[in-house]
């Protein structure tokens, strides 16, 4: 399981390889799951673009790039369930189309949940949509009647 809150958490001393390290030992990884576990880390942060920083203090990464280097941390690790809370607003669009393809390639293996106010993301990203509506949670059964009920509502997951 992968959350993904709006606010990543990041320690700024540490560097974007030393977050990696720190999350295969937090996780109490044997060696060959550290060495796939680096490998996808080392692939996302290329396609990504965030291999140049890698050795630099994340204190001095943007709040764009302190997202991306938590997202990567996470997703590297290839869980099944993901929760994104508001994802991708501060990331670069370039970011934000990369991981909205990376979540639709890795559907059939992974579950991803979210809550968003960006219509065109949860359009974009979903294949089920739900709207809570005074406390009360809808399934939207086609995006006619989404749009519908976002315009009047604004609140959905």
């Amino acid at each position: 399981m992968a959350y993904f809150p709006t606010e990543p958490y990041v320690f700024g001393m540490l560097t974007g390889f030393e977050h990696s390290f720190l999350c295969t030992e937090m996780w109490n990884m044997k060696q060959e799951e550290k060495t796939n576990y680096m490998k996808s880390f080392k692939s996302l942060c290329e396609k990504l673009q965030m291999t140049e920083y890698l050795d630099k203090k994340v204190i001095n990464y943007s709040q764009g790039m302190k997202y991306k280097i938590y997202l990567i941390s996470m997703l590297a690790r290839n869980p099944t369930l993901i929760f994104l809370d508001e994802p991708f607003t501060s990331m670069d669009r370039f970011s934000q189309d990369f991981m909205i393809d990376y979540i639709k390639k890795n559907s059939s293996k992974t579950i991803t949940i979210f809550s968003s106010h960006q219509y065109d993301l949860v359009i974009k990203l979903s294949n089920k949509k739900y709207i809570i509506k005074n406390k009360t949670l809808i399934l939207s059964k086609n995006v006619v009647s989404y749009e519908n009920e976002f315009l009047h509502t604004r609140n959905y997951v």
